[in-house]
């Protein structure tokens, strides 16, 4: 009788470290879900904001009111994804905080990129209020990204398709309508283009030392190196639709490589 209750409970001990791993796994898988969608908005915020410089500098022939309001669309809807997942990994004050900026920032897109290209400028003021919007988009969405389960590579990958994105939405608004406003401190958001560029190449190069294969960077590797030079000394010579056009291809490869890594 003992020998059988002593196997039971190995069975049912067993059992317990099965489902609990099998939990665990579970859950990593739904970080991974949740953090690709943060990224991909967060990337958006970006995407979406050099387009909109765009369509403003080339007077709409690069880039149209409605391809900005397809990117915003698509956008909101990457939005609604993060807050109506059920059990979502994401906390309730993170989830009711995006839900407080995101009105302001799609009005303020929308309404930009419906102005008479030819007969209305941008309000006086609207560098330094879309900037503060930008970096509070920023500040909350790599908090939600930072605090989910990856690996350190994921994590790399998806931040560098943000930050890449990001300086192109810089450069192009230096090109187009005047500087980001941006403020004498620490952190990327504030950090000099040619700072930026020089964090790029570092980045690669800590990919290519932990693991990750030139073959899989070469996408990646070969079209910054094309780009690369624009931030070097990015007041003069600007070429906008360049970084525009490259770093919307970068990002899509550095977003595919991060997925590849879940397996």
């Amino acid at each position: 009788m003992g020998v059988v209750v002593k196997g039971l409970t190995r069975l049912f001990t067993g059992r317990l470290l099965l489902c609990a791993c099998l939990c665990v796994a579970t859950s990593a898988k739904a970080d991974i879900a949740v953090l690709d969608t943060v990224r991909q908005l967060h990337m958006q915020v970006f995407r979406i904001s050099c387009d909109l410089f765009v369509q403003r500098g080339e007077l709409g022939l690069a880039v149209d009111q409605q391809a900005v309001q397809a990117e915003l669309l698509q956008a909101t809807r990457l939005l609604e994804q993060i807050v109506s997942v059920e059990n979502s990994v994401i906390s309730d004050e993170q989830r009711d905080a995006l839900l407080a900026l995101w009105p302001a920032f799609e009005h303020k897109v929308a309404d930009a990129a419906a102005l008479d290209l030819h007969e209305q400028d941008f309000e006086w003021d609207f560098n330094l209020t879309f900037t503060e919007q930008l970096r509070e988009l920023d500040t909350l969405l790599e908090s939600i990204a930072t605090s989910l389960s990856s690996t350190t590579e994921q994590q790399l990958l998806y931040q560098q398709a943000v930050r890449i994105q990001y300086m192109a939405a810089r450069y192009t608004a230096r090109a187009y309508i005047g500087a980001l406003h941006t403020l004498d401190q620490d952190g990327y958001f504030d950090r000099d283009l040619n700072l930026l560029a020089d964090d790029m190449d570092q980045v690669l190069m800590q990919l290519s030392q932990s693991g990750v294969s030139s073959e899989q960077l070469k996408p990646v590797s070969h079209r910054w190196r094309y780009i690369r030079g624009r931030y070097q000394d990015y007041q003069v010579n600007l070429a906008p639709m360049v970084v525009a056009k490259q770093t919307r291809t970068i990002v899509d490869n550095l977003l595919v490589l991060a997925r590849s890594l879940s397996g």
